[in-house]
């Protein structure tokens, strides 16, 4: 039934002209790269991606989310920083949207810092070597990989390698907001290098999760809001230990008071 409504959807776009009084949806954006694309989007092609933005991103985004809010319900003054950030972007009267989201560089630095330490999809996409070869290393000394080996990575080993990250295990947020002194120090680790490779919670280069922006707009809509509301504390029964479970990184027991505030 979700197959056909999505194709009933887009099979309606296709014959008709876009209302240019209606808002854009991703179905419009994509079916809009046909006009100046040399590959044209199928409906088909359209489909699968409408569903991979509606299935693989739920799971993902309800985790991530309860990592944020564990870390919150850990740090209470992260948390209050945060609101007062959610509080000055609504000052004169507007709601969360997307045009208010470039003001929240704290909030937006909270779920990233939740990202670095708890990255929702434990292991990127594997490969298998099909021939025998060796792989270049930063100290200089290839490693062997063997015909049929599997190669993968995985983001919470990078994330959390103090070589590339000052104090790791630490939660600290303004190591994401460009020009602080934790910025500073993890770059000087990176001799003077950005993060990308060296945190990868949606991947990284040219095949990254197509969702990632759409991800962490959710994400940066849902915090600021429900922190305009709520606060968030654990309770004495809460297991907060990452397990692992199917694909994703999860809190072994999340149990958690929520308080609404002023």
């Amino acid at each position: 039934m979700l197959y056909q409504t999505v194709d009933d959807v887009i099979a309606a776009k296709l014959k008709a002209p876009r209302d240019v009084n209606r808002p854009v949806d991703i179905v419009d954006l994509m079916l809009d790269e046909n006009a100046h694309a040399e590959h044209k989007v199928t409906a088909e092609e359209a489909r699968t991606h409408v569903m991979t933005f509606m299935l693989a991103g739920h799971e993902t985004t309800s985790t991530t989310l309860s990592w944020v809010f564990t870390l919150f319900a850990q740090h209470p003054h992260i948390e209050a920083m945060a609101r007062e950030e959610a509080r000055a972007a609504t000052a004169n009267g507007g709601t969360i949207g997307w045009k208010m989201l470039g003001e929240l560089k704290y909030i937006t630095a909270c779920i990233q810092e939740a990202l670095r330490l708890y990255p929702t999809i434990s292991r990127l996409a594997s490969r298998v070597a099909d021939k025998d070869d060796y792989l270049p290393t930063t100290e200089g000394k290839p490693v062997f990989v063997p015909k049929g080996t599997v190669i993968a990575i995985t983001p919470a080993a990078m994330h959390r390698n103090p070589k590339y990250w000052n104090h790791p295990e630490v939660y600290l947020p303004e190591r994401f907001i460009e020009g602080t002194d934790a910025f500073l120090a993890d770059k000087a680790l990176r001799n003077g290098q950005g993060n990308t490779y060296y945190y990868m919670p949606f991947s990284a280069g040219a095949k990254n999760c197509i969702g990632m922006r759409f991800a962490m707009a959710e994400l940066q809509v849902v915090v600021a809001t429900l922190l305009l509301r709520y606060s968030f504390r654990l309770t004495e029964q809460a297991n907060v230990n990452p397990t692992l479970v199917g694909v994703s990184i999860k809190p072994v027991h999340l149990d958690m008071t929520v308080h609404s505030i002023a």
